[in-house]
Formats: C-alpha cells, sequence, structure tokens
C-alpha cells in the first residue's frame, strides 16, 4: 500500500489522557471497526491519528491500544507533536489538546484522494461505508451526514456487527440539520407535546413565507417563485402577518398603507432585512464528520488555528469550504454514524452544556461563539467568496515530526518475547 494513493484518509487526534472516561475503549471500537469495514468493502484508506502532547507517565496510543494481524485496505500511521511544540501556545496549561490544530497536522500530511476529518469515538453504519468504497465522492462538495450518539456501553470484545447494532437500539440522541432532537428509550424521537408542535409548525410556516417573498430556498433546491405568489408574500410581511394585520384592520379595510414598513414592501429590495443574510449548513457535529476532496483542503488552509477553546471552530471551516468551492452535500439516511457517549461536561451535550461552560470559563479560556459563525457566515455570503484564516505553515508544516506505524499484534508479542529472553 506504501506506493498506492489512499482514497481516503481519516485524521483524528488524541493524547492518553483518559479524557471523558475510557478512552482507550471507546478509541479501541473506533480503530476496529474503521480497519474491519475497510477489510470488508475493500476502502484503500489510511488512517492517521496524531497524538498531541503525549503525557510523559503513559504509554503511547500505539502501544495502549491492539492491533489486528492484518491491517487490509488500511494503512495506519501516528505522527507525534512533543510536548515543546505544544507549550508555543498561550494556553498551552489549560488546553493540554488543540483539537483543530491537531487535525491540520494530520490533514496537511494526508495521502488520500479525500480526506474525513472525525474522532477516535465513531463508528460508522455499513451503508456509508459502503458508499466510501464505491469511489463517488466528487470534487467540489463537502459530505456530511446526521450523527447518533449512543449509550457508552458498547460491548467491546463484540464483533462489528454486533456493536452497529448496539449503537443502533441505544439511541440517545440524533443531531441534524434541524437541530438535537432526544430519544426515548425505544431510540426514537421523543413525542412533543401538541403545544409544541403548533409552535414549531407555525415558526416553520413564518419560514417559508419569508422564504416564498425573497425567492429563497424551500428544499434543496431553489425553484422560481411566480409574481403573483411573491407579491402575496410580501403582503402579508408588509403588514407584519396575521397580528401586524389584526392590530392594523381598520387601516388595511380602508385601503392604507401600514404605519411600519418592512423591506418587503419596497419592490426594489434584494432581500428581506429580518431574514438570515447567510444559509444554514449542517454543523451540527460536524467535528464528528467533515469531508471534502484533499485540494478543498489545502486551499482553504485547514482549520482555523485560533489558540482557542475548540468549540465551533469546525463550523466556521463548513461555512468556508461551502463559499469556497466546496457545496454542502448532506448524505441520506441509512447513512450515519453513531458517536459513544463519554462523560458529561466533557464534550457538548444539551445536558452538559453549563457543565462544560463552567470548564472552559474556570480555565480562562475563550471560544468561537456562534454568533461569531453567523458572522462570518453572513460576510461570505455577501461577498461570495471564502474566507482563509492561516497562513502558509499551516498544520505545523515548518516541523519535522516524527511518524510511526502500529505493530500488529502477532509480531508484537515476538519483540516482547525476545526482550524478555534478554
Amino acid at each position: 500500500m506504501d506506493n498506492v494513493q489512499p482514497y481516503i484518509s481519516l485524521v483524528v487526534t488524541a493524547r492518553n489522557d483518559d479524557h471523558g472516561g475510557n478512552l482507550l475503549g471507546r478509541m479501541q471500537i473506533f480503530v476496529n471497526g474503521w480497519i474491519d469495514q475497510c477489510r470488508r468493502h475493500s476502502l484503500s484508506s489510511e488512517l492517521i491519528i496524531v497524538e498531541w502532547n503525549p503525557p510523559p507517565d503513559r504509554p503511547r496510543l500505539r502501544d495502549a491500544l491492539r492491533w489486528p494481524e492484518d491491517f487490509g485496505a488500511c494503512r495506519v500511521r501516528f505522527i507525534e507533536v512533543p510536548g515543546e511544540l505544544h507549550r508555543r501556545y498561550a494556553h498551552a496549561d489549560a488546553l493540554p489538546l488543540y483539537q483543530m490544530i491537531a487535525k491540520n497536522v494530520g490533514i496537511r500530511r494526508a495521502h488520500g484522494l479525500f480526506i474525513l476529518a472525525t474522532n477516535i469515538d465513531i463508528l460508522f453504519s455499513s451503508e456509508l461505508v459502503a458508499f466510501l468504497a464505491e469511489r463517488q465522492l466528487e470534487p467540489g462538495r463537502m459530505y456530511r451526514v446526521d450523527r447518533y450518539d449512543a449509550m457508552g456501553e458498547v460491548p467491546l470484545e463484540a464483533s462489528l456487527d454486533e456493536q452497529l447494532e448496539y449503537c443502533k437500539s441505544h439511541v440517545l440522541r440524533i443531531n441534524s440539520l434541524t437541530g438535537t432532537v432526544a430519544t426515548s428509550p425505544t431510540g426514537r424521537p421523543e413525542p412533543e407535546s401538541s403545544s409544541k408542535r403548533v409552535v414549531i409548525l407555525w415558526r416553520q410556516l413564518q419560514g417559508v413565507i419569508h422564504r416564498l417573498a425573497s425567492e429563497g430556498r424551500l428544499v434543496t433546491v431553489t425553484f422560481p417563485v411566480s409574481p403573483t405568489v411573491k407579491r402575496a408574500a410580501r403582503f402579508y410581511l408588509r403588514w407584519g402577518g396575521l397580528i401586524g394585520m389584526t392590530r392594523n384592520a381598520g387601516r388595511l379595510l380602508l385601503g392604507k398603507r401600514p404605519l411600519r414598513k418592512t423591506a418587503a414592501a419596497d419592490q426594489s429590495s434584494p432581500e428581506i432585512e429580518s431574514l438570515p443574510k447567510f444559509e444554514f449548513l449542517h454543523t451540527n457535529g460536524c467535528g464528528d464528520f467533515t469531508l471534502a476532496a484533499r485540494q478543498h483542503w489545502f486551499d482553504l488552509r485547514g482549520y482555523p488555528e485560533f489558540d482557542l477553546f475548540s468549540m465551533n471552530i469546525d463550523s466556521v471551516f463548513c461555512y468556508a469550504a461551502h463559499y469556497g468551492g466546496a457545496r454542502e452535500e448532506v448524505l441520506p439516511e441509512p447513512m450515519r454514524i453513531y458517536h459513544i457517549e463519554h462523560a458529561t461536561g466533557s464534550g457538548w451535550t444539551p445536558e452538559g452544556q453549563d457543565q462544560l461552560f463552567k470548564r472552559i470559563a474556570a480555565k480562562g479560556l475563550g471560544f468561537v461563539s456562534y454568533g461569531d459563525v453567523i458572522g462570518w457566515a453572513e460576510q461570505m455570503r455577501r461577498l461570495n467568496c471564502t474566507m482563509i484564516f492561516n497562513h502558509e505553515d499551516w498544520g505545523l508544516a515548518d516541523f519535522d515530526l516524527v511518524e510511526t506505524e502500529p505493530i500488529p499484534a502477532p509480531a508484537l508479542d515476538a519483540v516482547r518475547a525476545s526482550a524478555d529472553r534478554a
């Protein structure tokens, strides 16, 4: 495989510090699953694990994990970023792993035609890996999928099929384009109250009317809106919807103009001011699955390398890619990823976000807010171009980093036996 360019490079990062609890167990499930699926589907790949700032008192991940005798179509590469490089950053003491910069290290050194940035506690549905093996990915796309959060007790010694079945039947949350939805004990979305459904439907209806008035996108394709429908939608918005029409019924019946004029009233207005000025992308859980051609990652210079906590940096990249020539494409069900649950507050969840924010604040760390993401996305939309955040040396390109490969189990046993005899 050394002389053949892999079709896809998986890039992850970790350190042997038990972040989130049972890190080695979750990571073992991840590496076993990916190697097994590549073997099943003859998917030519490389798995790049960037070991950032490894703890000096613990084994390297290469030595702490078990490896199969046959790696099949997958090559595994470890790239180490030593502590002295980590200490160059302002928050080195509070932030032991700079996740997005670490992923950039792997992306910069990846050989695959396509690069998938993901994490070490992910299992991929069989349908998703089968699709990847068909080699139908295209440049000019940034691929995303829904993430299903599974309970943390995925059986380590079970087969891959059994692990996937466990995840499928033990879903905690579904993270999709429309938001994060908690599930019932049966793994299905929790039923919503009638009042909540009415509110949601009402908001969706208002969004549809806004889009009709501005010729916006209703579904995944844009279609022309007839002048009659557009005029009706603008009339509705000009009068402030049903509430505004009720309040100003007298003026409406007398044929007078509304007291408060909106942008929709001006036929020359290209868009309605109250609408979001950017396209909503599927950034929900995007750090666990962002896939694009290698050239796009290099053109964009990877993730923004901010000296901050990693939250929302992955979302910034998604918008930069979308407006930089790699338009988002969400792969449909049953293509999905499963995320193995870990300790509350170690990553973002609806239940643990308060705990996470308190931990970040206690360490004096900053992060990219969702407002920042929206602001940059609006600038990219308005200028119809991407934003580049890094210099040409992104991904620690100027440093020669140590790279190793894991030793298969039988060979490792032989090495240890030889050492014992010596």
